[in-house]
């Protein structure tokens, strides 16, 4: 068995994969347990549905702000029935587990905001002292540099990776000092699974660009409340296009919305004229208008031949992650 795991391992990392050795090491070991369907795959189900209902049951809460009728699921699930199907890939051991924990995550952190702003109605009303900058375009066309670069203006705020992790305050006591202090809570809480997850993926994490906890990072997981933005569905978004662009971006940039006012109201003594970024708004740029209608939208371009490769190559690394056979 010890010779049959070292092999696969070797395998793995001989592919020209850039996952760690540890990534790698799981992966083989998950495969049993993987195959028979067995502990965490026992389900053998990483769509949207059974998503929901493990948040469900995790958070003990079921109000999605979707009126009841769960059609915010439909993006996802076309994301998985066409786009997975269509581009013929077979997730590995590890990406099955890492696609259903991070999607649930998304699905956890809806949950816990539309009641958290029921409870605490006052979070509403939140102001901003300018409309948000919001900066898209194509892929490796420097939205990110550019985002950096903005952000660093002692006027300006731009969300850090772990804000996007636990945004969501633990404490129902609403004066600012309280806050303060749940958020040093809540980045205490998140900082030793950002090294752990960076530890296990290796350059993996690190393929889209660089990811630091207390860096501003693009808004793909509080605007993955809806659309399908979840890293790992990335890839097969872009065999499902056609379909999920004719959906439109259904409550994506309202619960976006909701979030900024989120960490605006919690942290009263920062700036809130907030500067957030994200390639993927651009099939959707009449629903982001309409939500962020006194915003200045910025579109970034690039010569296409120097900056399609490039995506091609990221989009690969992602898929390369999660699935053993594409």
């Amino acid at each position: 068995t010890i010779a049959l795991l070292a092999g696969t391992v070797y395998f793995k990392l001989r592919s020209g994969s850039a996952k760690s050795i540890f990534y790698s090491f799981l992966d083989s070991v998950m495969f049993i347990p993987y195959t028979l369907r067995i502990g965490p795959f026992a389900a053998h189900d990483n769509g949207i549905e059974r998503t929901c209902i493990d948040a469900m049951k995790r958070t003990g809460l079921n109000d999605f702000d979707d009126s009841g009728k769960f059609s915010f699921m439909k993006p996802y699930a076309m994301s998985h029935d066409f786009g997975y199907v269509r581009s013929k890939c077979f997730y590995s051991p590890m990406g099955f587990l890492v696609q259903k924990l991070s999607q649930q995550k998304r699905m956890e952190i809806r949950l816990l905001m539309v009641d958290y702003f029921k409870r605490h109605p006052s979070v509403e009303t939140t102001t901003f002292s300018r409309p948000p900058t919001l900066i898209t375009g194509f892929t490796r066309t420097g939205t990110t540099f550019l985002h950096e670069l903005l952000s660093i203006h002692p006027e300006t705020r731009a969300h850090n990776t772990w804000e996007q992790m636990n945004p969501v305050p633990t404490t129902d006591d609403e004066s600012p000092l309280a806050q303060k202090q749940n958020r040093i809570e809540r980045h205490k809480k998140g900082l030793w699974l950002f090294k752990f997850v960076d530890r296990v993926a290796g350059e993996i994490s690190q393929a889209v660009h660089k990811v630091e906890y207390d860096k501003c990072e693009e808004c793909t997981l509080p605007c993955s409340l809806e659309l399908p933005w979840n890293i790992t569905n990335l890839s097969f978004m872009m065999f499902a296009a056609e379909e999920l662009f004719s959906l439109g971006a259904g409550r994506s940039f309202d619960l976006y919305l909701k979030f900024l006012k989120l960490q605006t109201w919690s942290a009263p003594d920062l700036p809130s004229h907030w500067v957030v970024k994200c390639p993927f708004y651009l099939p959707f740029l009449n629903d982001l208008n309409e939500t962020f209608s006194d915003s200045t939208i910025v579109w970034t371009h690039r010569n296409p031949v120097e900056c399609i490769a490039s995506t091609c190559l990221l989009f690969e690394c992602i898929t390369h992650s999660t699935c053993s056979s594409w």
